[in-house]
């Protein structure tokens, strides 16, 4: 995924500060494609994963050869769903790898950088647009966006395999 959307910055460099930093930085990476570079990853300095929340894929086999190293770390950052793997680690300590919850003895640290508007941005985002409906998908709680967006377009919440029209 980090080379395809690398490839994609590329072709659009008028959306990067600095397309020879991308480049150079690049040139500087292993991208992992298999469980041979798995391994080799191993012996990296910075391992740059897909979290996935931390329920599942390469982070799991990465934390579990890492968790009771005290010289690495692991940093996450933007939301953490309640009940996920990486919620558990960051209030708990612990890792629930594959039906057993084991403690993590690296260093755990927590950064709050949201890849998501917030909910005042997305608000006012969608009185600007003047739509007749909105339909909001993503969210634990989607109440406080509903509550903010009653008085702008009718809201629709559905849930999973919920069907409804436009």
């Amino acid at each position: 995924m980090g080379k395809k959307i690398s490839k994609i910055y590329l072709k659009y460099p008028k959306y990067l500060r600095s397309v020879d930093d991308l480049k150079k930085a690049l040139k500087k990476i292993n991208m992992v494609h298999s469980e041979q570079s798995r391994k080799s990853a191993m012996k990296a300095e910075v391992i740059v994963t897909s979290s996935g929340m931390m329920d599942g894929g390469p982070v799991l086999s990465y934390m579990n050869k890492l968790k009771n190293d005290k010289k690495s770390a692991v940093l996450l950052t933007g939301y953490q769903i309640p009940g996920t793997n990486s919620r558990l680690l960051i209030e708990k300590g612990k890792l629930n790898f594959y039906g057993v919850t084991e403690k993590v003895n690296c260093e755990v640290k927590y950064y709050d950088f949201s890849a998501h508007a917030g909910h005042s941005e997305l608000v006012e985002f969608a009185k600007r647009c003047n739509p007749e409906k909105i339909v909001l998908f993503h969210s634990s709680d989607r109440t406080p966006l509903v509550e903010s967006l009653k008085d702008t377009a009718e809201v629709l919440t559905p849930m999973r395999g919920e069907q409804f029209s436009l």
